[in-house]
């Protein structure tokens, strides 16, 4: 059996994958599809961005961390009751953990799930050598599924043409189309998470993509690829119930404290935690009745003055301290967990 996906890839960083891939999911969404997002690698940042577009929790897919066992099985419970899934690579295609090795890759994920690859190539001030990128991907590993090529911060549509008859002609890849150098929709930098996604994609900059999408790429071809089933359909049989819930987790969560990965969050709630989230900036205090306290990273120092004149929430934190009540960084109750490395 066939389902529809596709991994979006780079020669390198900063191509624009992501702006790909939110453009993507924009006009696919707008369509009336459901989508399921993903990202390779370790990555807390361009997940948000995904959630925003999607309406739905993107998921990590870290082949270093999780092995090909639970990359499987994370792909197949999230994305079973989707239309079509996108993965947004990292940094170049081949790009892991060493040089020698795929392990950690953006290849590596889509051997894995046997998922075509959308290759995104920065055009400028490139014309016929970008035949010779495509080509060079193509002979590295000629297990990949290299299924189409789009490109980013075109000249015009004459510099498309040029690219498009070079990859073609040379490679037998279709180039699926190309975004112009649009300051309009550059997304704002977003090393270690200072720029938040509820932020900067503004409901203006999210009908842009998508227009840009249907309007500058072939999306009727883009939405047809697909991916054997086969891959993962043992995964799919394997269905982890929730236990009953058997404590709260108070889980501080807003601008000053963001990092999570949904997979965690799944993971507690299965071994009985039931979930409260709260805001340490907005909220005057911790939720009543908490059995423990999850901070995630972030940057509560950006935040300090707004942390710091918040005075009644830090006290309710002290006080719950004081009681013995846990933080969930140093807990180890095999009681509530099961036992723990």
């Amino acid at each position: 059996m066939k389902r529809s996906g596709f991994l979006i890839a780079g020669t390198h960083s900063g191509v624009g994958k992501t702006t790909v891939t939110l453009a993507l999911l924009e006009a696919l969404i707008r369509r009336g599809m459901k989508v399921q997002a993903f990202k390779v690698g370790p990555d807390y940042l361009d997940p948000t961005f995904h959630r925003v577009a999607t309406g739905r929790a993107s998921r990590n897919l870290d082949g270093w961390m999780m092995g090909r066992s639970e990359v499987l099985k994370s792909f197949a419970r999230t994305s079973d009751d989707a239309d079509l899934s996108v993965i947004e690579g990292v940094m170049g295609l081949f790009d892991g953990l060493r040089g020698r090795s795929e392990e950690g890759s953006s290849a590596q994920i889509s051997k894995w799930l046997s998922m075509p690859v959308i290759l995104v190539i920065d055009a400028g001030g490139l014309a016929r050598t970008a035949a010779a990128l495509v080509r060079g991907c193509q002979a590295l590993d000629p297990e990949l599924k290299i299924s189409g090529v789009i490109f980013n911060r075109i000249g015009s549509k004459n510099h498309l043409d040029i690219l498009k008859e070079a990859v073609e002609s040379v490679c037998a890849v279709p180039v699926l189309g190309g975004f112009p150098k649009e300051e309009a929709i550059a997304l704002p930098e977003r090393h270690l998470g200072l720029v938040h996604a509820a932020k900067s994609l503004t409901p203006e900059i999210r009908e842009r993509l998508a227009k840009m999408a249907e309007t500058l790429l072939d999306l009727d071809q883009i939405a047809k690829l697909e991916y054997l089933i086969e891959a993962v359909s043992l995964s799919l049989s394997v269905r982890e119930e929730k236990k009953p819930v058997r404590c709260r987790i108070g889980v501080a969560l807003d601008a000053a404290f963001h990092f999570y990965y949904q997979d965690n969050f799944d993971l507690l709630e299965r071994a009985g935690a039931e979930l409260v989230f709260f805001s340490p900036l907005n909220e005057v205090e911790i939720p009543a009745d908490l059995d423990g306290l999850y901070f995630g990273g972030g940057y509560p120092e950006v935040y300090a003055e707004g942390l710091s004149r918040n005075r009644t929430m830090p006290e309710s934190i002290r006080r719950f301290s004081a009681r013995g009540g846990p933080d969930l960084r140093r807990m180890r109750r095999p009681d509530v967990f099961g036992k723990q490395d």
